[in-house]
This record gives C-alpha cells, structure tokens and sequence, in this order.
C-alpha cells in the first residue's frame, strides 16, 4: 500500500533549469571556458559530476565540490529575487494528495538554503511532511542517501512510497534507497538531457497524472 509520494525538486516542482543554467554560463565565463554545448551537457547529470568533468576537461585549479555549492548559493541568492514558479498543475496535485491522506516528501540534491527558498517562492512549503536535502547527507543522487533519509523521515517503508523524478541519475537514486516505483515527469514529453528512463515504472507529462497512478498502486 502507498502511504508517501516523494518528489524531487529541480525540473519536477518547479522549473528551475534556466537559472541553473544563468548560474553554470556565469561560473564558465569566470574560467574563460564557455560554451553553449558545455552548459547544455550539465543537463541529467549530478552537479558535482558535471563540475569534474569541466575540471578535467580544462585542467582547472578548482574543486568540484566548491564549485557546486557556489553554483546552489547563487541559485539561492536568485530565488529572492526572479519569480521562481511551481510546475502547471502542482498544487492542485498536492492537494488532491492530501485530501487522500498521502504523506508528501521532497528528496533534493540540492543545497538546504537553496531548496528552501525554492519551495517557499513557489508556496510548496506547507504542503511537505519531509524535506531532504544534498548538504544533509553523506552523498546525493544517485547514491540513496536523500531518499533513504526522507523514507526514514516520512517514516515509511520503500515500497510504500513512491518516488517522481525527471532524471536517470534522479531515478538511480531512488531505486537504490529501495523504491521500486518511480514515476518519471516528462513535461511536454520531453525528459532532461533526453535520458533513458526505462527504470521508471510509469511516464507522465502532467503532475496531475500521477494521483490517478498512485490510487492505482
């Protein structure tokens, strides 16, 4: 039986990819290393992951996991200042999932301060029993540490929960903390980065698809 919904955030409750992007362009253009193809690779993969990567690729003097937190701190500085906007049709499934008495979960890679100012600019606060996020445990997606930390918040088992992700690397991490059913959000059809998700159980490309799979499960 499914007692909780966990969501990621980025990509899923709201579509924070432009300034993560506006972010990422401004860090490649301090290292004179821009270019729209490498920005645009960051899509679908970890944070850190992409940084190690441009590091490498450039032979940088810097440090992945520096560069990651300063690419969230900045997002968090913008979050009270652009006009941040939850996915089309968000609230009324968080609604109609607590009217059902599921329990609602946020499981982010991203850093505390930025996954706060996020969810209260786009009025998703008050809707979360569980929020987990990358600076709160020992490694973020795809290793299972966010989920499994909001499973054990939520205070639920992995196969009563479900997990909604737009991302391979998102996925992964879900399955690995035991969650055997994730539901992959592909707005417009399209997933991040054009990944294989044929990990995920179901495909929806409107939030509020997902209540009718859950009440089916």
């Amino acid at each position: 039986m499914i007692k909780a919904v966990v969501f990621d955030m980025d990509g899923v409750l709201s579509d924070t990819e432009p300034y993560h992007k506006f972010v990422r362009d401004e860090l490649l253009k301090e290292f004179g290393v821009f270019s729209e193809e490498l920005s645009l690779s960051a899509l679908g993969k970890g944070l850190e992951a992409y940084w190690q990567s441009v590091i490498k690729k450039f032979n940088l003097n810097a440090d992945a996991k520096k560069l990651t937190d300063d690419t969230f701190l900045r997002l968090a500085d913008l979050a009270f200042s652009v006009p941040f906007k939850p996915m089309d049709g968000l609230t009324e499934l968080l609604k109609g999932l607590k009217k059902r008495g599921y329990k609602i979960g946020v499981a982010s890679s991203s850093l505390k301060v930025m996954v706060y100012a996020v969810l209260k600019a786009i009025g998703v606060e008050t809707f979360a029993d569980a929020v987990v996020c990358g600076d709160e445990v020992k490694d973020v997606k795809p290793a299972p540490y966010v989920y499994a930390e909001a499973l054990k918040r939520l205070k639920v088992l992995p196969d009563e929960a479900v997990a909604v992700e737009d991302s391979h690397t998102g996925a992964k991490g879900a399955i690995n903390a035991g969650i055997k059913t994730v539901i992959a959000y592909a707005p417009g059809g399209a997933l991040s980065g054009n990944e294989n998700m044929d990990i995920c159980a179901f495909k929806v490309s409107d939030l509020r698809e997902i209540l009718n799979v859950v009440q089916k499960l």
